[in-house]
């Protein structure tokens, strides 16, 4: 899995970043900010492409990997701030 493409559906476990860009791929493409771009017949036409940081779906991907980063900060300190008799393993 060294050469991965744009993905639209998750058939099996990819990194955090590459699920992020599946995400706002389709977002993007859903919404019609791929209409828009500059960067549309590369995007469309070279598998190898990575679009720049200030292209909508890169800057969505960046959006969804912080809002991805900062849940996880906030579960694990609501964890460290429980007491054992708090959680529900019943």
């Amino acid at each position: 899995m060294a050469k991965w493409t744009h993905i639209t559906v998750f058939d099996r476990q990819y990194p955090a970043d590459k699920q992020a860009e599946g995400m706002a791929v389709q977002q993007a493409v859903a919404e019609g900010h791929c209409d828009q771009c500059g960067f549309l017949a590369r995007c469309a036409a070279d598998v190898s492409f990575v679009p720049p940081v200030f292209a909508w779906c890169a800057r969505r991907k960046s959006e969804i990997m912080a809002g991805w980063t900062k849940a996880a900060a906030s579960n694990s300190k609501e964890r460290r701030c429980r007491r054992p008799e708090e959680d529900d393993h019943a």
